[in-house]
């Protein structure tokens, strides 16, 4: 009998081990509805894998520098483009993110290392065939960056780039656009094109089967071709400015640009696009973006209101969370790395 006692006082001691055990395992749930107990420093935690959002009372200069003393508030998360199911034959690319905001703007701050260690901005650039005796532009494309936001209509598929990313055999080219009914919202920063002028091209995506791609509302495009009307040859010879590019400033118009002059000295190249800084519309006046090409590698910032007003944008209220993806080229349009779809969570 007393060995029977034992044993029951034995058995009940293994119970309650395994209670206590099993509690304590609940109560690691990464549920965020458990109700469990929360101290006021959990406000402040982001779990992994969610992009934080940190508050800052600084100033962020979108000038690519990212040395700002703001960028001290934000917590760098880095981001492995390009893994399965994420790549278009381009590979892997850590890329360092950062975020910011304050009362009315949202931050970004990017950086990774170009793949062919090339600053890809002469896009389309012409020079002079002495073969043939015409004027040729360039094969050379541009570096991108692509910032996708769930628009909040889109369905489960929210922002991701693996479903957004579709080849088209009759175009022989990927095509993008959504596939759960909805938009998202898109910034496209162009290293030839937007850079340049301090701007990203603000864009949305729907589910049109040809091409989903539409951009957002204009009043003044931001670039141009520069291709005479026969399209044998450049329509303006410059200005070039000391980065090789023809641009337009603030109040300026075409009458301000020199027509090229067929008799001019053949040995010179000549920028691809017009580039303008009176670009204005929501597609150009919402989301400036900056990036610098320093010892192979990108550092890229980004700048838009939290709320523009506009019904193309995507609105960031600061007590949600909300969905993304990114995607970046190398001197490319089409083939890319992209990332798996994340949370980006304020941090209050």
């Amino acid at each position: 009998m007393k060995k029977f006692d034992e044993l029951k006082k034995l058995s009940l001691v293994f119970t309650l081990i395994i209670m206590v055990s099993i509690g304590g395992l609940m109560s690691c749930s990464d549920d965020d509805d458990d109700g469990g107990d929360k101290t006021p420093d959990d406000t402040t935690a982001v779990d992994d894998g969610k992009l934080a959002v940190n508050l800052t009372t600084g100033t962020v200069n979108i000038d690519g520098d990212g040395s700002d003393a703001a960028w001290a508030d934000a917590t760098e998360k880095t981001f492995t483009f390009g893994e399965t199911g994420y790549t278009k034959d381009f590979g892997e690319i850590p890329v360092k993110v950062k975020a910011l905001y304050d009362t009315e703007n949202i931050y970004f701050l990017m950086e990774w290392t170009d793949p062919s260690n090339t600053e890809s901005v002469m896009k389309k650039e012409w020079s002079y065939d002495e073969t043939s005796s015409e004027w040729t532009q360039s094969g050379v494309d541009e570096d991108r960056f692509f910032f996708m936001f769930d628009a909040g209509n889109n369905g489960a598929e929210g922002a991701d780039c693996a479903s957004m990313c579709h080849f088209d055999p009759s175009q022989d080219k990927s095509v993008m656009g959504t596939t759960g009914g909805g938009n998202v919202d898109v910034w496209h920063w162009k290293a030839a094109r937007t850079n340049p002028i301090g701007l990203s091209d603000d864009k949305w995506w729907d589910g049109e089967a040809k091409d989903g791609r539409k951009s957002d509302a204009k009043t003044i495009g931001a670039y141009m071709d520069n291709k005479n009307a026969e399209g044998t040859g450049p329509m303006w010879s410059g200005p070039i400015n000391e980065d090789g590019f023809i641009i337009l400033g603030e109040g300026q118009t075409t009458e301000n640009l020199t027509l090229f002059d067929e008799n001019s000295a053949t040995d010179q190249t000549y920028p691809g696009y017009v580039l303008n800084m009176n670009a204005d519309g929501s597609r150009w006046a919402d989301v400036y973006a900056k990036g610098a090409f320093n010892n192979g590698v990108w550092t890229l910032e980004f700048k838009r209101e939290l709320n523009t007003g506009n019904a193309d944008d995507v609105a960031f209220d600061i007590d949600k969370e909300i969905q993304a993806t990114m995607a970046v080229t190398d001197n490319d349009g089409h083939i890319h790395s992209g990332v798996a779809p994340f949370l980006i969570k304020f941090v209050k």
